[in-house]
């Protein structure tokens, strides 16, 4: 079964220089959000790390790479309830 990808889009003013817009704390966020929707999805073992970002030379923009290993999925057979 095909995992469906969360997207993200940042908006940014066009002068902004990427270094002033880039946020640490935004790419903690996503590793997070993406831990969230893989946990969610029964993926227990999942590890999400994001590098370091890598700045163009005119530093109008940045690429950051998060890496997923997803690991195994896990589903509930079933519940049995004594009482």
């Amino acid at each position: 079964t095909a995992v469906p990808e969360p997207r993200a889009f940042f908006l940014f003013p066009e002068d902004a220089d990427a270094r002033e817009m880039y946020a640490d704390r935004a790419v903690r966020a996503g590793v997070s959000a993406l831990t969230d929707h893989y946990l969610g999805l029964g993926y227990l073992d999942v590890a999400v790390e994001a590098r370091e970002p890598v700045f163009s030379d005119d530093r109008r923009t940045a690429d950051v790479t998060i890496d997923v290993r997803q690991g195994p999925r896990y589903a509930v057979r079933g519940i049995h309830i004594e009482g």
